[in-house]
């Protein structure tokens, strides 16, 4: 699974595919990030609308930053929609992220190797 530091960027990318698994150009891509607390109640974190991709049709991409109120551990959902401008048909996509303290940050180990 891919992680996420806290208190950096980060970013979910989506491609939305007609039926034919071709890449579609989709009308009003948005993304809505969220989070469980532990009652199991959803918690938004971000949302808003997506960037397409230049050069790579169907991709789209949002960029966030992670808040530092949140803990290493956490999971982070994101839903990922777009409306199909032939059919008008809503599309969505989902996907996750953990995540994690900054490694710099967060006094962790530092090797080096000496010859």
């Amino acid at each position: 699974m891919p992680t996420a530091i806290l208190g950096q960027n980060y970013t979910f990318h989506a491609l939305f595919l007609d039926a034919a698994n071709n890449p579609l150009s989709v009308l009003g891509p948005t993304a809505k990030v969220f989070r469980f607390n532990s009652a199991g109640v959803e918690l938004i974190v971000s949302s808003g609308s997506m960037s397409a991709v230049t050069g790579d049709p169907g991709r789209y991409q949002y960029t966030f930053t992670v808040p530092t109120s949140l803990s290493a551990g956490d999971t982070l959902f994101a839903v990922m929609s777009g409306t199909d401008p032939g059919t008008l048909t809503l599309l969505t996509t989902e996907d996750n992220v953990d995540l994690i303290y900054n490694p710099q940050l967060a006094g962790g180990i530092n090797a080096r190797f000496i010859r």
